[in-house]
């Protein structure tokens, strides 16, 4: 099955899980890359955010001077945009906007977009553990473990990189979102 993206919870911009999705989006050329923690539960301190928005601050003055050609070239072969940190009110799954994605079991294949939704709204409100059963193998895994298609990703916090020229982020770029979200990052691809 397909679950859809695009509602905004708390943040104009966060990206969302909002329900099945049953109408045909039309692609959008511009294509956003958002870098999140594979920890769900993960939050950084405020230090650690003030740190990030200095450092990226510095780091893109060059960029506005004309060091660099293209806003954002230090960060995303290719450019981009704009660059801000995505803080929803509450836990959040970022995904492809346009045309959802699919949920299935990381195990056995067998999809799970019904026991996803149950185990997202559940940790939502602070009543789960993000554990759901799988009808197919009969194992108890954790909602960010399931197989995303295209790729999505959970968690509380993002690096929002807007308007990309590229997919590929540059070793800077990586420094600095691992600096703030830790070292094992997921890389979500949107379009919209």
């Amino acid at each position: 099955g397909w679950v859809g993206t695009s509602s905004t919870i708390g943040v104009p911009g966060s990206h969302c899980w909002s329900g099945y999705h049953s109408d045909k989006n039309v692609m959008s050329k511009r294509l956003n890359l958002f870098l999140v923690s594979s920890d769900p539960d993960f939050f950084p301190s405020e230090e650690m955010m003030d740190n990030f928005r200095t450092r990226l601050a510095k780091d893109l003055l060059a960029d506005v001077l004309g060091d660099v050609v293209g806003t954002g070239a230090r960060l995303v072969e290719g450019g981009a945009a704009q660059i801000r940190l995505d803080v929803p009110a509450t836990p959040v799954v970022w995904s492809n906007k346009s045309g959802g994605f699919s949920v299935s079991c990381a195990d056995c294949a067998a999809p799970m977009v019904k026991e996803f939704s149950e185990g997202l709204a559940a940790w939502r409100l602070g009543l789960g553990d993000r554990l759901v059963d799988c009808g197919g193998c009969n194992k108890r895994i954790s909602i960010e473990r399931l197989r995303f298609r295209p790729p999505a990703a959970l968690g509380r916090i993002a690096i929002a990189i807007r308007d990309v020229g590229g997919t590929a982020i540059t070793p800077m770029c990586r420094e600095l979102a691992e600096e703030l979200l830790g070292p094992e990052l997921i890389v979500v691809m949107s379009r919209g």
